[in-house]
């Protein structure tokens, strides 16, 4: 399945396509199908906006064939979900690569039934990745409608004791932030935690070998990949995502919390 001359109507368009049809074609079908729902509604607007019938017409078509893929893979992860094993896919990142922002990634995974998460990152420590981990919960908050806990496990390492300091008073902030948007963030430390992966009640499982820290530093404020995560570049990494179901993904509890 290619993408259509017609799409040009739109540059979006063919962003979006082709990221879909890559990840149809490596495999990422959950990705995949969200990219392609996403395109979708791309070409309905520029049909929507095409002054030509014969591109009306041809921008119809392509959507009608995007659109029985999409059902088709929608089918096939439901499917998958069911049997014993559950369902996995891997994204391998390339170094330098873009088009993995956060809601490109984590979108597929949210849904009505998603109302607590787990972040287990030992590295949510600097300014960068606290930012990043920021921008994972307004993420959540916009998405997950029915969002009422994150929990984050993570560290304070070897710093000074003005940087764990300022560690915590930032996640502190968040704290009341989130509170304020009817979302509790608890807050656990541990210094010998290692793994990096993130846990939704509604039964997916996200493992990041980066956790959240997978991009690189843009080159300026006033540099689009400043704002626009899809267009920064990515180091190089590997994503992990399993469905164990809601009932093994419970998000666990824990003693030693803020």
């Amino acid at each position: 399945m290619a993408a259509s001359r017609a799409d040009a109507v739109d540059p979006d368009v063919t962003r979006v396509l082709t990221l879909a049809i890559q990840f149809d074609r490596e495999g990422k079908f959950l990705a995949a199908c969200n990219m392609y729902t996403e395109g979708i509604n791309l070409l309905f607007k520029s049909i929507k906006s095409a002054k030509d019938a014969n591109t009306r017409s041809a921008l119809t078509a392509r959507a009608k064939q995007y659109l029985d893929r999409a059902e088709l893979l929608k089918k096939q992860v439901e499917d998958a979900k069911q049997k014993p094993q559950g369902y996995h896919e891997q994204i391998l990142i390339e170094d330098g690569a873009v088009g993995y922002g956060l809601e490109t990634v984590f979108i597929p995974y949210i849904d009505s039934e998603l109302t607590e998460v787990q972040i287990d990152d030992p590295y949510i420590r600097a300014n960068h990745q606290i930012h990043m981990f920021l921008r994972f919960c307004a993420l959540l908050v916009k998405h997950a409608r029915q969002l009422r806990v994150i929990r984050l496990k993570t560290s304070c390492g070897q710093q000074s004791p003005e940087a764990k300091t300022a560690q915590m008073m930032r996640l502190e902030e968040m704290k009341a932030g989130l509170l304020r948007h009817n979302v509790s963030l608890v807050l656990q430390y541990s210094e010998t935690l290692h793994d990096r992966e993130i846990r939704f009640n509604n039964g997916w499982l996200i493992k990041i070998g980066r956790g959240l820290d997978y991009f690189k530093r843009p080159e300026g404020e006033n540099n689009i990949d400043y704002f626009e995560l899809d267009f920064r570049p990515c180091h190089s990494t590997t994503i992990d995502i399993v469905f164990k179901g809601p009932a093994g993904n419970q998000p666990a509890g824990s003693s030693k919390t803020k």
